[in-house]
């Protein structure tokens, strides 16, 4: 990795803080009543700034858009949404939602410091 690479991974929150576009992370949770035997549906959601990067290929003569995601960890603790993010996932930009497909972690020193998500379009 670079030198420039591991400063700007560092300061990463700092910079989607400042910024970042207001997103919302919903996951779908719930939970088994026992007593009623019924599950009982639920969420966690989580609204932290990202940082959003468009872009689209060819592929198979068909264009595939995709966005990808910058959430700050640090950012999803403060907001309580149970990191880490996963596929499955809903993230809301604007009004618009858009599942999560996939999820790579980026760390500095010993926990995550970014997570990069991609999701559908």
């Amino acid at each position: 990795m670079n030198p420039l690479a591991g400063l700007v991974r560092g300061h990463a929150a700092d910079i989607i803080a400042r910024f970042g576009t207001p997103v919302e992370l919903t996951r779908a949770t719930g939970a088994f009543d026992a007593a009623a035997q019924a599950s009982t549906p639920g969420a966690a959601t989580g609204r932290v700034p990202a940082l959003l990067h468009r872009r689209s290929t060819r592929e198979g003569g068909r264009t595939v858009s995709v966005m990808e995601v910058y959430v700050a960890a640090r950012a999803l603790d403060a907001a309580g949404f149970p990191a880490p993010p996963r596929p499955g996932d809903m993230l809301t930009v604007n009004g618009a939602s858009h599942p999560v497909v996939t999820v790579e972690t980026s760390s500095v020193g010993a926990g995550a410091a970014l997570y990069m998500l991609q999701v559908g379009r």
